[in-house]
């Protein structure tokens, strides 16, 4: 008879883990043979978060679970990549002046947004100003936007923010969903 620590046999304890570890195996199996299903077009996907959110709108609120939600929903001006260097993203370029004070962004051509509204210099210039407004209550993407001293659109491509002084981490900020860029169509619909 096995030895018998705390009520239970040896024999009973290596039973149970040649026992577990068979599951284990056949659950790893089957895991396994699923992986080549091929995807279905459709349906719904169910994704549990630990809070609610009542707002959709990233440039109104500040909250971690609207920011993760709406990066599927808003594209934004840059992207930031792992080693944190800025990527183009709905800007294929931009140029900073010496003192940090004027960013230009060219656009990417041919964008348009869900709604079929084209992505251009207005768009993007309608949406910051809408973050500027006092009126919007966006309180964290106007933080992260900075003390704008002027927004620009001189053509279609280009949007000039300008600042009266340095403010260095203008391209974090747009790489973050509570300043991607939103159909200034939508947008106005739904105020």
């Amino acid at each position: 008879m096995g030895r018998a620590v705390f009520g239970v046999s040896l024999r009973s304890s290596v039973r149970a883990a040649v026992a577990f570890s068979f599951l284990s195996l056949a659950g790893a199996h089957a895991w396994a043979a699923s992986e080549g299903a091929k995807p279905i077009d459709g349906g719904i996907l169910k994704v549990g978060l630990g809070t609610d959110t009542a707002i959709i709108d990233p440039s109104i609120t500040g909250s971690s679970i609207t920011a993760v939600i709406t990066r599927n929903i808003v594209d934004s001006l840059v992207g930031q990549a792992e080693d944190n260097s800025f990527t183009p993203w709905l800007a294929e370029r931009w140029e900073i002046n010496g003192d940090n004070t004027v960013y230009t962004f060219h656009l990417r051509p041919g964008v348009t947004f869900s709604d079929g509204t084209p992505l251009d210099a207005a768009a993007v210039k309608y949406n910051f100003d809408r973050i500027l407004d006092p009126k919007t209550t966006s309180s964290y993407a106007k933080s992260l936007l900075g003390p704008v001293d002027k927004i620009e659109a001189p053509n279609a491509n280009i949007v000039v923010i300008s600042y009266r002084q340095s403010f260095a981490p203008l391209l974090q900020g747009l790489s973050l969903p509570y300043l991607g860029i939103q159909s200034p169509t939508y947008l106005q619909k739904a105020t």
